[in-house]
């Protein structure tokens, strides 16, 4: 009989929750797996991704916690359905661990999943219906194993499928101010196609809405105060609103591309003399077309990059951004298509015609000094890399610690490498950050205790 909860805390520190749930007492290495990252280190790899994307503030991850019936199950299945549960299509691009506890008469996973999508850098969001959908889906798994589920609720007399309006009709109770408010809004919603027009449409129905940074505040002109988006429901709340919207222009995007739309077939010098909102020069650019050219680059310079990271691919990439604003000025797609049928071929030739004074060129560009060659920039990136790793690790656990000396001190070892190129000596000091991370960390907490 599993239950399936997502817990509230939407500051929480991952570090802190991963040592919290690695505790030796309620786990072993044999319940602790990892999707798509290292379940021994996932703040790390939690990290990576959000520097990758530039999304390291906000919420940093969620936690699911998923319990079992006292004596149904042993640690091993209860851990199985915990992986099979990340194969929700939810999950998909997010890193995730299922640390399966037995500290407890019933045992638990608690399954942590990333906020930032390492695919696509997208944000992790949430509703009430996909918790559902995840209980049916943890309900299913563990039917299969012969496991016992929580009983859904009898739907009786319909009143189920009824909002409060319905409901309170049929029970001839009086109707809400807020269920009036609701249907206003669901209305005005229904004939616009974006939020700003939405709060012009609602002043046919006598609502004032007002737009704020994270929400959305409504109410009828007789009321005196606002009410917060999401007291209306999660139909209503911002970013919800947004994303009903971006569907909304999304197919009307593909009902003119496949059906026809009449403004599309006009001549181009009619559609421009009706001011159609076409630039006289963009009247033939298809951001379809530039999405497809996009997608395609990016997966060749991936692909090159993996198999050459020697080479740089700087100016590849400079010719691809000219590509794509002189297709954006002048609509040319015989040009486009051309410079995509060719992309391929121009990263091969790149990386067989690159030579050692284009590589020293390159690197110059990237902002090294020509009397720095002999050092290697990856070894250089390396240290960078894990120094603010570590800094970001020990921040997070604790905003307070003081990193200034270690700071100086990766300072100056990083100007020693350039100028001497003393590869053995930098990468003596790698390998000890961590420990000096820990000594700093140590020593900040004894003068903390003593005072």
């Amino acid at each position: 009989m599993p239950s399936l909860k997502i817990t509230k805390n939407k500051s929480g520190s991952t570090a802190k929750l991963e040592n919290y749930l690695k505790k030796e007492e309620k786990t072993n290495q044999q319940l602790m797996s990892g999707k798509d990252c290292d379940q021994e280190n996932f703040t790390k790899d939690f990290f990576i991704t959000k520097n990758i994307y530039d999304k390291l503030n906000g919420r940093q991850h969620y936690h699911l916690i998923q319990s079992f019936k006292p004596g149904e199950t042993n640690p091993n299945e209860a851990h199985e359905i915990g992986q099979k549960l990340l194969k929700h299509k939810s999950f998909e691009g997010f890193q995730a661990v299922v640390i399966t506890h037995t500290d407890k008469d019933h045992i638990h996973n608690h399954i942590v999943i990333n906020s930032v999508s390492q695919i696509n850098g997208k944000k992790f969001h949430t509703m009430k219906s996909d918790l559902q959908s995840w209980k049916n889906f943890s309900d299913k798994l563990a039917e299969k194993k012969g496991l016992s589920v929580i009983p859904k609720k009898e739907k009786t007399d319909n009143y189920y499928y009824m909002n409060s309006k319905e409901y309170r009709v049929r029970k001839n109770q009086p109707i809400l101010w807020k269920d009036e408010l609701i249907e206003k809004i669901h209305q005005a919603k229904n004939d616009t196609k974006n939020i700003n027009e939405l709060k012009e449409n609602l002043e046919n129905y006598n609502v004032q809405m007002e737009i704020k940074d994270k929400y959305l505040l409504f109410k009828n002109k007789n009321m005196n105060n606002y009410i917060f988006d999401k007291k209306l429901g999660e139909e209503y709340k911002k970013e919800n609103m947004i994303q009903h919207y971006e569907v909304v222009q999304k197919m009307d995007e593909i009902e003119k591309i496949f059906k026809g739309d009449e403004t599309m077939n006009k001549s181009k010098n009619q559609r421009y003399d009706e001011n159609q909102g076409f630039n006289e020069n963009e009247r033939n650019y298809n951001p379809f077309t530039a999405n497809d050219v996009q997608y395609n680059y990016e997966r060749i310079a991936e692909q090159y990059s993996q198999e050459y990271p020697d080479v740089y691919f700087e100016r590849l990439k400079e010719q691809h951004l000219k590509e794509m604003e002189i297709y954006k000025e002048t609509g040319n797609e015989e040009r486009f298509y051309n410079y995509q049928e060719n992309l391929e071929k121009n990263f091969e030739k790149h990386t067989q015609e690159i030579s050692e004074e284009d590589k020293a060129e390159e690197i110059e560009n990237q902002g090294f000094n020509e009397n720095e060659r002999d050092y290697n920039p990856f070894t250089l990136q390396d240290t960078k890399y894990k120094y603010e790793i570590l800094e970001a690790k020990y921040k997070q656990e604790d905003p307070n610690l003081d990193f200034s000396e270690l700071k100086e001190q990766y300072l100056k070892e990083m100007e020693i490498y350039k100028e001497t190129g003393n590869e053995e000596k930098l990468e003596e000091y790698t390998e000890n950050l961590e420990k000096n991370f820990e000594n700093k960390v140590e020593e900040q907490q004894k003068e903390t205790q003593e005072m």
